[in-house]
């Protein structure tokens, strides 16, 4: 019930809410859905038109797309994130939260058989213009071959999206453990391990 899902991420994200409590953040809030038709609702973006930053948390990148992300025009929810950048926001995320930043968006390819994978591609959220984004990059078998197969094939790229610039992509994979920072063309890598451009 949804009661009890707004209890559970209140415990699991008790450190995000101590940044309200204890002043450093104004306010906080848990934006959830399982229907993909809130990603064009006023009344669910609304909290996104004031927000200084948006947090995507983890989980599986093929399905916050499916919620958020229209293939053909952007949504509501994908327009609104766009906009805290704009306005001089920020906004992040782990492991799918940053899979999901790209416009074009690496959803899977798991290693066959011993033989690299080849990435399957949908639409992400649209943040990053001509950027590949590959998460747990160190600790997941085939990353790499996935990510510079992909970012060498300029056909295929230039295929899926008509206003990709195959030979302007870079490629942006962060080990876990480790943050990077993208702001306008400077990138910073925080936390225990890499980045890698």
């Amino acid at each position: 019930n949804a009661e009890a899902f707004r209890d559970h991420l209140e415990q699991v994200f008790a450190p995000w809410r101590e940044l309200q409590t204890t002043g450093r953040v104004e306010s906080l809030a848990f934006v959830t859905t399982n229907d993909a038709a809130d990603a064009n609702r006023t009344e669910f973006v609304k909290l996104l038109a004031q927000a200084n930053a948006m947090w995507f948390c983890g989980g599986d990148q093929a399905w916050l797309a499916r919620l958020f992300v229209d293939r053909n025009d952007p949504t509501r929810f994908q327009r609104e994130v766009i906009d805290i950048v704009r306005r001089g926001g920020v906004v992040g995320g782990s492991s799918a939260g940053l899979a999901v930043m790209p416009d074009i968006m690496i959803e899977g390819g798991a290693v066959e058989n011993r033989r690299p994978a080849e990435a399957e591609l949908s639409r992400g959220i649209g943040l990053l213009k001509h950027v590949l984004a590959e998460q747990h990059f160190d600790a997941r078998s085939g990353r790499i071959e996935r990510l510079t197969g992909l970012l060498r094939d300029h056909k295929r790229l230039a295929n899926f999206s008509p206003t990709c610039r195959p030979k302007q992509m870079i490629a942006l994979a962060v080990e876990e453990d480790t943050a990077l920072l993208v702001q306008t063309q400077r990138l910073r890598v925080m936390g225990k391990k890499l980045a890698h451009v």
